[in-house]
């Protein structure tokens, strides 16, 4: 039977159970360990692996062979697997690294070389954060790509990988069943199919590399970029023909992720103070 275990994480309890243990003067071994709390919303999580170390001078610490885990947040669920782990019991965080896989509640699954959570935050990150994706989403296809802040086009890194982007915004496949929509993306792929242009596609939304702006329904331009001081540079070269920036700790006034649609007041098309112009006509 699994000998339960009780480890203080900061202000709240967690359970661990493994099978059995090897002791020595300086590491403690865990054979199929199973941490089980909740987080600081509440919501469980549940780690398990095949086998837990933790060292004496850092009892906190625990490293993992072959981890798993599963976690809610309060509008999803993921399962992380991977090769290596480390569960940190005092900041709540797990990273995973090697081989890992994550599905959320619709079994679509994501692929990256390491995978890090913070029960605190509630934050799930992989080469870049799956929220953070699922946001851009709703950047895109919310008002059909027809809104003025709607992201028209994405700078992303030499060699970057399309794959777990098309997977974030999978949720939103059922935007095919407008059928204006629908006509747009069927007429402008067989433009460029015909243009005989390079396209990456998903079925609802097509991707092609463009240096223009401002793209048609249904596809979004992409560019690559050197490094993040040139593309700070290109940005404000063209500012005239931007009307935000979606990013993370990028720019000053860039927008975050999922808020393009909801402008604050002082929120100005074109960076024009609305107000003042009318008070001055």
């Amino acid at each position: 039977a699994n000998v339960p275990v009780i480890v203080d994480i900061s202000d709240q309890n967690s359970l661990i159970t493994f099978e059995s243990e090897e002791v020595s003067s300086t590491t403690q071994v865990l054979k199929k360990p199973l941490f089980m709390g909740l987080d600081k919303k509440q919501q469980p999580f549940r780690i398990s692996a095949q086998k837990a170390t933790r060292f004496t001078s850092s009892d906190n610490i625990f490293n993992l062979d072959k981890p798993n885990g599963e976690i809610e947040t309060n509008s999803e669920k993921f399962y992380i697997f991977g090769n290596k782990g480390v569960y940190d019991n005092n900041n709540q965080t797990l990273l995973i690294n090697g081989d890992v896989e994550f599905t959320n509640k619709n079994s679509i699954k994501f692929e990256t070389s390491v995978a890090e959570f913070d029960f605190r935050k509630q934050i799930l990150t992989g080469n870049e954060s799956v929220r953070d994706l699922k946001a851009l989403a709703e950047d895109i296809f919310r008002y059909y790509g027809l809104g003025c802040r709607s992201v028209s086009k994405l700078f992303v890194p030499k060699d970057y990988d399309f794959d777990m982007f098309f997977k974030a915004v999978y949720d939103w496949h059922f935007i095919m069943k407008s059928a204006k929509y629908a006509n747009n993306y069927d007429y402008n792929k067989a433009v460029y199919l015909m243009s005989e242009y390079d396209l990456i596609e998903n079925g609802f939304l097509m991707l092609k590399e463009d240096t223009n702006y401002a793209s048609p329904i249904a596809t979004l331009f992409y560019e690559y970029y050197e490094d993040l001081e040139s593309l700070k540079f290109r940005i404000k070269a063209d500012a005239s023909q931007i009307q935000c920036l979606v990013s993370k700790n990028f720019s000053e006034n860039e927008v975050t992720f999922g808020a393009t649609q909801l402008p604050k007041l002082s929120d100005y098309a074109d960076g024009i103070d609305t107000v003042d112009f009318l008070l001055k006509i």
